[in-house]
């Protein structure tokens, strides 16, 4: 656990110093500040045995052995493609070949040809990952006033575990948040590569334009209110609606979407497959949770400029969509990792909220995400989910 520990405060030491001379020195200085940032946990990614994470066995080690038979990336991508029922006919030695898309396959294939284990690409994964989170943090303090440390904090103390696990999909997370930042900057045009790119990664990534499609909405109306009690409310009743009547719901879906044709490969993701005891997804809804209990945290008469009150709402939307998804996993763990993305979001949305408060409370709601954000770690490593704990590395001599 001190190896997490430790990775958590070096990153946020150096999101701290990168907050401190942002702006204020030049840019090659601030960009090794930057690239320090995110080199902890990428190193921690990188180096920890294959039995750290579920990821790692499931499809990077398999998929890595299996590119190291090609010597042409499109046979090898071919391959992958031709794969059925989500197994291939190549077994490695701890497991089958999965499919993955071609933006990830291209990664596997290129680190394959220059070296013999997987550590490097799983450190260019996490590398890639954190690297977009920075990159988002960055361009979003350039509209509003957000603590890039804090930031940093919530995205080492609460995503990076999960992210051992969901690889693929948490890369493909932190392109799609700087590809949102982009639209909203009204950089339509990059916004679009940087979301094929993400999609490139990982297919659910498409959620991106359902956020898009929210974010129009939302703006088309300029007179709005955020009253500071009913998103925490309303939290607290999704998730008790979707832990009573999920699998009801998922079903009613199922049987809808069985009318199109084209879906019709992927009705198997809405069938009742198991899932995970109610105390063990609280993880997966603090971040969620935590951002709508800050809201009790502001000034009774707070308001805010039409752009700002617009974001608010926009990630109030995504968040509590999110918590509803990540309820389903009392169900199954297909479907509601859609809403990982929603987590994602709260790496902007609680600095903002914060950074409306009055210093009193700031300081208050910075502990609090502090706590919160310990607790998850700690109830991780109790609960032995993720099968992220022990930390163990052949390579730095940590075992058990």
């Amino acid at each position: 656990m001190i190896v997490y520990v430790l990775g958590i405060i070096f990153t946020t030491f150096f999101a701290y110093v990168y907050e401190t001379y942002f702006r204020k020195t030049n840019k090659i200085f601030s960009y090794f500040i930057f690239i320090l940032t995110i080199l902890p946990l990428s190193i921690i990614a990188g180096v920890r045995d294959y039995s750290v994470g579920t990821d790692v066995t499931s499809y990077v080690l398999p998929n890595f052995q299996f590119a190291q038979q090609f010597n042409s990336f499109f046979s090898f991508n071919d391959s992958i493609y031709g794969l059925k029922g989500g197994f291939g006919w190549f077994v490695g030695v701890t497991g089958a070949v999965r499919p993955t898309e071609f933006g990830y396959n291209l990664l596997t294939f290129f680190f394959s040809k220059f070296t013999n284990t997987p550590h490097l690409l799983m450190f260019m994964i996490q590398f890639i990952t954190l690297y977009f989170v920075m990159l988002s943090i960055k361009e979003f303090k350039k509209i509003y006033n957000i603590s890039v440390p804090l930031s940093m904090f919530i995205y080492s103390s609460v995503l990076f575990l999960t992210g051992l696990n969901e690889m693929r999909q948490f890369m493909a997370a932190s392109i799609l948040l700087y590809a949102l930042i982009l639209f909203i900057k009204g950089k339509y045009i990059k916004y679009a590569f940087f979301q094929y790119l993400a999609f490139s990664i990982h297919v659910t990534s498409l959620m991106g334009i359902l956020f898009v499609f929210i974010f129009l909405l939302i703006n088309m109306k300029r007179n709005r209110k955020i009253p500071h009690k009913y998103p925490f409310f309303l939290g607290i009743t999704l998730i008790l609606l979707i832990a009573m009547f999920g699998k009801i719901s998922l079903h009613i879906i199922k049987i809808s979407l069985s009318v199109l044709p084209f879906l019709a490969n992927h009705l198997g993701s809405f069938d009742d497959t198991g899932g995970f005891p109610f105390q063990r997804i609280i993880v997966f809804l603090i971040p969620g949770l935590t951002f709508t209990l800050l809201y009790f945290f502001l000034p009774t008469k707070k308001s805010f400029d039409f752009k700002k009150t617009n974001i608010l709402i926009w990630f109030n939307t995504i968040i509590l969509s999110g918590m509803a998804l990540n309820t389903l996993y009392v169900t199954q763990i297909s479907i509601p990792r859609l809403g990982d993305y929603a987590r994602f979001i709260v790496i902007l949305a609680i600095p903002l909220l914060i950074d409306q408060m009055t210093k009193t409370k700031k300081v208050q709601s910075i502990l609090l995400v502090i706590i919160l954000g310990i607790s998850v770690i700690g109830y991780t490593a109790y609960s032995g989910q993720n099968e992220v704990f022990p930390y163990t590395s052949d390579i730095l001599n940590i075992t058990k």
